[in-house]
């Protein structure tokens, strides 16, 4: 592209694990997330929840890599502890999630719940703040929707909000928490939110090409954008570059991913790759077939032969 547009590959539950973080830094990923943390499970130190943080801190040529954690909840206190906690040194940006939809995390007022009680996110984005001043040093940053039912517009006053309570960046979803992932993102009023702000906006939702991201910054005005469900089955697209490997170029890509993942994460990760595996089958022939057969897959080397790797 002609113009460099700083590109975010978004958090995602259940994806964005450390061998798919360290497979899009291959394909030329600058700032890559954690999975949502569980700010209470890292108050209670728990196992699995630190295993989320692994995350490496220079890529192939020895250049950093921007890396930063996502954490939810809805206690300040353990938000608090968490930044103090000294799990979070190696990372650069401390961001918190106030707009996820799924039904789990909202019903326990967190996530994107947390736009229905406004003080109590200015409480959590303060007490990241703080924590991070006495402690680790790190930019506090925010991501959220457009609000939590359509049309019931407040995104614009809560980005008011973060940046009043020391957010140094907000990432905005162009969709209600109502929606989940349905309809099209609005990034008109993403534009209303940046208008409203002088921190940076960084727009998220229907970005999958070279065409979308002119159109959105267009839009929008952003300071850059956030892409997510365009890399299933397709980490090559964190530049947005418009070149779409061949088929040869993706099996490689599926080989490395699927070593990075038995190497990092054990042969019992096998079932967590699976969903992925699944999404890169829409690029060959046969796709349905490939499906159903790696749907019945039990191990790596099976995959491995059904895909011909």
């Amino acid at each position: 592209m002609s113009v460099e547009i700083l590109i975010e590959a978004a958090p995602i539950a259940g994806y964005t694990n450390h061998a798919f973080r360290r497979l899009l830094v291959k394909m030329g990923a600058n700032v890559v997330y954690t999975e949502m943390v569980s700010a209470t499970a890292l108050f209670y130190e728990n196992k699995k929840t630190l295993e989320l943080l692994w995350h490496d801190r220079v890529n192939d040529k020895g250049e950093k890599i921007k890396n930063v954690v996502q954490l939810f909840g809805k206690v300040p206190e353990h938000f608090e502890f968490a930044i103090k906690s000294g799990h979070l040194e190696g990372f650069d940006e401390i961001n918190i999630n106030m707009g996820c939809p799924a039904p789990k995390i909202v019903k326990n007022g967190e996530g994107s719940a947390l736009m229905k009680t406004p003080d109590l996110a200015r409480a959590i984005i303060e007490s990241c703040v703080m924590a991070s001043k006495e402690s680790i040093k790190k930019p506090v940053t925010v991501k959220f929707r457009l609000g939590y039912t359509e049309p019931n517009f407040v995104a614009d006053e809560f980005a008011k909000m973060c940046e009043s309570a020391g957010a140094s960046k907000i990432i905005v979803h162009g969709r209600y928490a109502s929606q989940g992932y349905s309809g099209v993102a609005d990034w008109y009023a993403i534009k209303k939110v940046k208008d409203s702000v002088r921190i940076p906006v960084l727009a998220n939702g229907d970005i999958t090409s070279s065409d979308k991201l002119k159109e959105c910054i267009k839009v929008t005005g952003a300071d850059g954008v956030m892409i997510a469900r365009a890399l299933f089955g397709a980490p090559w697209k964190i530049t947005l570059e418009d070149r779409k490997p061949d088929v040869r170029e993706i099996k490689e890509v599926i080989r490395l991913h699927m070593d990075l993942q038995e190497q990092l994460h054990g042969e019992d990760s096998f079932r967590e790759l699976k969903k992925q595996l699944l999404a890169y089958c829409d690029h060959f022939d046969r796709a349905k077939e490939l499906k159903l057969k790696i749907a019945v897959s039990k191990t790596f080397d099976e995959a491995r032969e059904v895909l011909g790797l």
